[in-house]
């Protein structure tokens, strides 16, 4: 079901096919969803370790082509396009796993110190409180990007390679906000010590 005007040259091919996928030809999008729709969805399950998850993935992928395609632009080929695409969502879908798993983990290690905390005298949970509150509020007050580079480390356990895909930094970039905001809450909490 080729659709492209010559398709000896690939380049022509692609930008035909998103010329007329942006034109809101059905039976163009049909035909690039057909034509690249299972092994996208191979390369998807070898992130996510599932296939309805990897076929899910592949097809938000396409239905974010087709929801936006008035705006769609493809630099390079189609293919590599799409590669693309699905490796970002399926490093997102991996990021927000590990994340939600690490909030999870956070939730019960929080419960947790929150038993023994009440079980300590009342003026070391005092204590307890005003430096916690202390921290919130030093956080807080960092740069953005501080802030979240900083939160995804500690509070979250990821990595700082994790962080910099997410952040969309170098991991030495990652590394020197979150260096950064040590120093700066060390200063801020040093009558915690």
């Amino acid at each position: 079901m080729a659709l492209a005007a010559d398709a000896s040259d690939p380049a022509r091919a692609d930008a035909d096919y998103v010329v007329r996928v942006r034109e809101g030809n059905e039976r163009a999008f049909e035909a690039l969803f057909l034509q690249h729709f299972h092994a996208l969805a191979r390369f998807a399950r070898s992130y996510v370790r599932s296939q309805p998850l990897a076929e899910e993935l592949v097809q938000d992928v396409f239905l974010r082509i087709w929801a936006q395609r008035s705006r769609w632009e493809v630099q390079g080929s189609i293919r590599a396009y799409l590669f693309g695409a699905v490796r970002n969502g399926a490093l997102d879908l991996r990021a927000r796993a590990d994340v939600r798993r690490r909030w999870e983990a956070a939730s019960w290690r929080a419960e947790a110190d929150d038993v023994a905390a009440r079980a300590a005298s009342s003026d070391e949970h005092l204590y307890a409180e005003e430096r916690a509150a202390a921290l919130r509020r030093a956080v807080e007050r960092l740069p953005e990007n501080r802030r979240v580079a900083f939160t995804l480390r500690w509070h979250h356990q990821l990595s700082y390679a994790e962080i910099a895909s997410i952040m969309g930094i170098s991991v030495a970039a990652a590394q020197m906000l979150v260096a950064r905001s040590i120093a700066v809450l060390r200063t801020e909490l040093a009558a915690f010590r």
